[in-house]
């Protein structure tokens, strides 16, 4: 604690807190993929899931244009390093084999949370279903405005 008076420590709090980065890392820098190597690691004893990863083998499997390999989205944070659908997050394959080399990726949060709780046929499934009614809803509004 910088400070021992309570005020000033809270006032010093307050402008930590409203800095644009808050001393997170850039994306696709090595300090971000040993940043995050570190977090999944958390994340992987608290599931009590396998964990092998590094840094190194984060960068390399980070997708060469920073896009998101599943919506073609380019992956970046939000301000002040929140978290928002565009931020690259890293999915597992297969999700019983935890966070071992080969069975994760690097996908948009978005992409991630589309596939948290559904199979593929099932997210293929809805998006099928949400094509149609998309279709038949501009079909409604095109027929009325004649």
């Amino acid at each position: 604690m910088p400070y021992k008076d309570p005020d000033k420590q809270r006032e010093y709090q307050r402008k930590w807190m409203q800095k644009e980065n808050r001393n997170r890392p850039i994306i696709a820098t090595q300090r971000f993929f040993v940043f995050r190597s570190s977090k999944i690691k958390e994340r992987a004893r608290d599931k009590e899931v396998d964990f092998n990863l590094s840094g190194e083998y984060l960068a390399e499997i980070w997708p060469e244009d920073g896009l998101c390999p599943a919506l073609k989205i380019k992956m970046e944070k939000g301000t002040e390093g929140m978290s928002v659908p565009d931020s690259p997050s890293i999915d597992r394959i297969s999700p019983n084999l935890g966070y071992i080399k080969g069975n994760v990726q690097w996908v948009s949060k978005l992409a991630n949370q589309i596939m948290s709780n559904a199979t593929p046929d099932q997210v293929v499934m809805v998006g099928e279903y949400f094509k149609n009614i998309t279709k038949e809803s501009e079909n409604e509004k095109t027929l009325q405005q004649r």
